[in-house]
């Protein structure tokens, strides 16, 4: 099924993006639109599989107001240190009025596992109010400059006259 909606452009096979997303510890980057027609971004934690994207998040958030109002999204899931990979794409969001206990537990323990206790209860406590998303790609990319880009430091500015 991704391999229908993977750019002929990606960088990477649908094997290999699915690879990526069911392995990927980093926020993904959700583009919703707010009141004024912007586009606007939210990091979430997610999951991936049935070959969806799913994402927890507070009912009264501006994410969900916004993907009530309008289910057109964007998304990212990139590292954010050189050398630089992920995937983007773009698709539909649909806010879910289920319990969100088993996914919040999942995502809690993949982000967090025994790192920070005292954050994963915080959050697990607020798990009544939380809000599935789940994010129905149409369109999928990916891009790899492993290849092209070497590890070395970048230079330092130096800011002494």
């Amino acid at each position: 099924m991704l391999d229908n909606i993977l750019s002929a452009k990606s960088q990477w096979t649908a094997a290999e993006v699915a690879a990526f997303l069911d392995d990927a510890r980093q926020p993904l980057r959700l583009s919703s639109i707010n009141a004024r027609g912007f586009p606007q971004i939210t990091s979430l934690w997610f999951s991936f599989h049935d070959e969806k994207l799913w994402c927890c998040t507070q009912r009264t958030s501006l994410a969900v107001k916004q993907i009530r109002r309008e289910s057109r999204i964007g998304f990212e899931v990139a590292v954010n240190d050189p050398p630089y990979f992920g995937v983007s794409g773009y698709g539909y969001a649909t806010v879910l009025d289920q319990d969100a206990s088993n996914l919040l537990h999942t995502l809690t323990e993949e982000n967090l596992g025994e790192h920070d206790a005292k954050l994963k209860r915080w959050l697990l406590s607020r798990v009544d109010t939380e809000a599935v998303i789940q994010i129905s790609p149409v369109h999928l990319t990916s891009w790899d400059f492993r290849s092209r880009m070497s590890r070395r430091p970048v230079a330092q500015v130096s800011t002494s006259t």
